[in-house]
Formats: structure tokens, C-alpha cells, sequence
């Protein structure tokens, strides 16, 4: 999925065209449209302490998604069944949902930002006690 070279140029070039702080903001969206539209999850939850679970491609992979390394050190490739669907949000390029039969069951942070790019997703659904 990254690309840091060529997402550098284009941030450099978008940002000598429209201004730095378009430009960020148009590569964050891009990275955004990127991650979905590819269905890349990420590696890592958010800081969390939870019970269970702790590894992400485990909690993937229970939940029917299938998961494939790729050459990025923030996201896994993922295949996802026909009940699980991952949604750009519309009023933040920042912040996406996984869904799973409307549910949001997953919230996902990405800043793309070549320059400063994190990853993490939290895990949404209540457990039962």
C-alpha cells in the first residue's frame, strides 16, 4: 500500500499548486480512499487494555475475514466475507468503519501523511458479561 515516494512528489507538488495545508489534506483523503477501496485493515489496535482480543489478525480472522501480509509495516490485505463492509467516514479523511451487517463493529484511525503516518483500529463490539 505505501508508496512514500510517490505520495511525497504529489503531496510537494499539490501543496506548490493549491497550498500546504489543501495539500495535506487532499493526500490524507487519497490515503483514506486508498485503504478502503483496497480493503487494507490495520496491524495494531489502538492502546487499549482489553480482555481479548489482543492480536488483530487473530480477531480478523474470527470474525471470517481473510488476511494476507502485504509490504506495509501498518496494514494487513484483507478479503472480506459479504456481511463484513469497510466505509470511508464523510466528515473525516482521519477515521473509517468496519461494519458487519450495518453494525459498526470496528472504527479505524489512518493518517496518511507521508511524512507522519500511524494506523490502529479499535474494536467496537460489546462484549457480553
Amino acid at each position: 500500500m505505501k508508496n512514500i515516494k510517490e505520495d511525497s512528489l504529489e503531496t510537494l507538488t499539490n501543496a506548490m499548486m493549491f497550498g500546504g495545508s489543501e495539500a495535506i489534506e487532499m493526500s490524507e483523503k487519497k490515503g483514506q480512499s486508498k485503504m478502503v477501496s483496497n480493503t487494507y485493515l490495520p496491524r495494531v489496535f489502538n492502546g487499549v487494555a482489553w480482555d481479548k482480543p489482543k492480536d488483530t489478525r487473530e480477531w480478523y480472522e474470527s470474525l471470517g475475514i481473510k488476511v494476507r501480509d502485504c509490504e506495509d509495516d501498518l496494514f494487513y490485505e484483507c478479503e472480506l466475507p459479504s456481511s463484513i463492509l469497510l466505509e470511508a467516514r464523510e466528515d473525516t479523511s482521519y477515521w473509517s468503519n468496519l461494519k458487519r451487517d450495518g453494525s459498526v463493529i470496528g472504527t479505524i484511525f489512518y493518517k496518511a501523511a507521508s511524512y507522519d503516518r500511524s494506523a490502529f483500529i479499535n474494536n467496537e463490539i460489546k462484549e457480553e458479561k
